[in-house]
């Protein structure tokens, strides 16, 4: 019988001592579509998000925004009077940002 319970043991890890691989995780949220029709993109955004529409700034300049009133965060209520603690960023909040920060416009010839 011990002979048996190894073999299957061998089977089911592989190699002693080797580390079992996991399949790649899933996105948590994947973005809803319509069949024929594009996949929508996310309105809002973490920091990590942020900093990636924003061209690879660190979130820590994101944080700098938020913190100096710069950029808004959004705050979603929880039931009980609590609110999610993760930091989200509106897309739009971002698109203003970079607007309202270029250099004049130059004018078409």
């Amino acid at each position: 019988m011990s002979q048996r319970l190894a073999q299957a043991s061998r089977r089911v890890r592989g190699k002693p001592g080797r580390p079992r691989t996991r399949p790649p995780a899933a996105p948590a949220f994947p973005a809803p579509s319509v069949a024929g029709v594009a996949p929508l993109a996310p309105r809002l955004v973490d920091l990590e998000g942020a900093d990636q529409y924003l061209g690879g700034v660190s979130s820590w300049t994101v944080r700098d925004l938020i913190d100096n009133g710069t950029l808004a965060r959004v705050r979603l209520p929880l039931p009980g009077g609590r609110e999610l603690r993760r930091v989200l960023v509106d897309v739009r909040d971002l698109d203003a940002l970079v607007a309202g920060a270029k250099d004049a416009e130059i004018p078409e010839p």
